[in-house]
């Protein structure tokens, strides 16, 4: 099994936007792996945990390939794990071609 971490953050991201605390500053000023996107892992190459707001740009940033995600479980229905406009951009209409049928498996809560 392989599990590859796309974010480790919580819901604001790290470092935070609008903070100067000297924590954000330093995590800006280093950069690379101080720079930590909202939560998201990928099992395998077909099982995506949340699809969070950031897994566009996490994936090309790790140059992970989520062509072969067939599953995605969400957690929580928080905005910060679950951005429903990517269900969107994998689909024909997005010129997206090939990519398998998505099983989403969430919880009531997540699919109301």
């Amino acid at each position: 099994m392989k599990l590859t971490f796309l974010g480790t953050a919580a819901a604001n991201a790290f470092p935070e936007a609008f903070c100067k605390c000297n924590n954000c500053l330093a995590a800006r000023s280093e950069g690379g792996r101080s720079l930590r996107k909202r939560s998201a892992a990928l099992i395998n190459n077909d099982l995506l945990i949340d699809l969070g707001p950031d897994i566009m740009s996490a994936s090309q940033l790790h140059q992970v390939d989520l062509t072969n995600v067939q599953y995605s479980l969400q957690t929580h229905p928080h905005a910060d794990h679950l951005d429903l406009s990517h269900l969107l951009s994998r689909s024909p209409g997005f010129g997206v071609v090939g990519a398998p049928c998505l099983q989403f498996y969430a919880s009531s809560a997540t699919l109301e």
